[in-house]
């Protein structure tokens, strides 16, 4: 069981240590077990019930009125359609918070208080990928300097494949190559594509990034492999991009190839085995999982 000190509900959830500490004396709101120290230390469980009193607490309903609901009209508030709606903006400031602190500790605490009220799939789409888009901008004004920005894109990729880890592994059916090509190292969204795709029990393989055409070349060579998967941030990588695509499709002649990312966008090339998705929606359709 993960522990959470006072301080640490304070940052995740917003409420104020002080206003924590009211709510418990005066209502008896969620009280907490006490170390030998006297000092409180919350649970899972407890902070997934400060969350949702904080969350009716910010929709209008008094604290008064929250103390005295009962098990069952609370838990009947809470389940209602569109009762809970996550903080999505708290939380990307506190992962960003966290980041630039290189705060490792802190940073797996809030994505822990997010994963036990959050699906996944919505924590990458509304929290992480918001978060990259952030950190970029930070890193532009000399808010977040080059080291800030890479831890973050390492914790991130770090619950990704923590995730891809505990799918069931899949035995059978076509096999998807994913690869970034040589000098593209954006590998966060590869990942959750891959992520997807297994999950939706499909087979993926995936090389990462920095991968030459020799290396795909060598891999369709000694192994059965139906599509190719791309996922283009920048176009700095060692070939133009339209020149890549073209050699691409020379060395494979059997495979769809799958491009997706805003850098695909600016590649010219139709082609009966070349296939562009162009947004999220289209990603997540592909990979047989419409959110």
């Amino acid at each position: 069981m993960q522990e959470f000190t006072i301080s640490d509900i304070e940052a995740i959830s917003g409420i104020k240590a002080q206003t924590l500490r009211v709510w418990e004396q005066r209502y008896g709101i969620l009280i907490p077990e006490r170390k030998e120290s006297k000092h409180r230390v919350y649970s899972n469980e407890d902070l997934k019930q400060i969350l949702c009193i904080a969350h009716l607490n910010r929709s209008g309903l008094k604290i008064s009125k929250i103390a005295g609901l009962s098990k069952a009209d609370f838990a009947r508030l809470i389940s209602a359609e569109d009762s809970y709606q996550p903080d999505y903006e708290k939380l990307i400031r506190q992962f960003i918070s966290a980041a630039i602190d290189f705060n490792e500790e802190q940073f797996n605490k809030i994505y822990q208080s997010a994963y036990t009220i959050i699906d996944f799939e919505k924590i990458v789409l509304n929290i992480f990928y918001p978060i990259l888009m952030q950190a970029g901008k930070c890193w532009m004004t000399d808010e977040m300097i080059p080291s800030q920005e890479h831890f973050l894109s390492e914790m991130i990729s770090s619950k990704i494949e923590l995730e891809i880890q505990q799918l069931k592994k899949v035995r059978s059916g076509p096999v998807t190559l994913l690869f970034l090509p040589k000098g593209e190292y954006h590998r966060i969204p590869l990942l959750f594509i891959t992520y997807l795709l297994k999950k939706n029990h499909k087979r993926a393989v995936n090389l990462g990034g920095d991968v030459s055409l020799e290396v795909i070349q060598e891999y369709i060579n000694k192994k059965q492999v139906s599509r190719i998967h791309l996922h283009l941030i920048t176009d700095f990588f060692e070939h133009k991009p339209e020149s890549f695509i073209k050699k691409l499709l020379l060395i494979c002649k059997d495979q769809q190839i799958i491009l997706s990312g805003p850098a695909s966008a600016n590649i010219p090339i139709i082609h009966k085995r070349l296939f562009y998705l162009s947004s999220m929606q289209d990603i997540l359709h592909y990979a047989g999982l419409p959110l």
